[in-house]
């Protein structure tokens, strides 16, 4: 059966899914859709499809069923940045 799930890039195409899948999340975890920046409508494609950051996505009988974005670090400048880390 795992055999099934498939790892690969977002497509455009995986909008709406994606966003009810993080809404989905959201919500599993007990937090509020309005407290969410990104909880309306995810701007995949400035913030996560540049040319340091990528979205994979795992597809299962042609369902989104989980997703990860990842960002190159650099040490130095972007060792840190978000909240807890002194920058806002």
């Amino acid at each position: 059966m795992i055999d099934d799930l498939v790892i690969r890039q977002y497509r455009h195409t995986d909008h709406a899914q994606v966003i009810a899948l993080n809404a989905y999340g959201l919500a599993a975890a007990g937090v509020p859709l309005d407290f969410d920046v990104y909880a309306g409508d995810l701007d995949v494609d400035s913030t996560y499809l540049t040319a340091r950051s990528t979205l994979l996505v795992g597809e299962f009988a042609d369902q989104i069923v989980a997703m990860s974005a990842f960002h190159l670090v650099r040490a130095g400048r972007d060792a840190c940045i978000g909240a807890g880390c002194g920058v806002g």
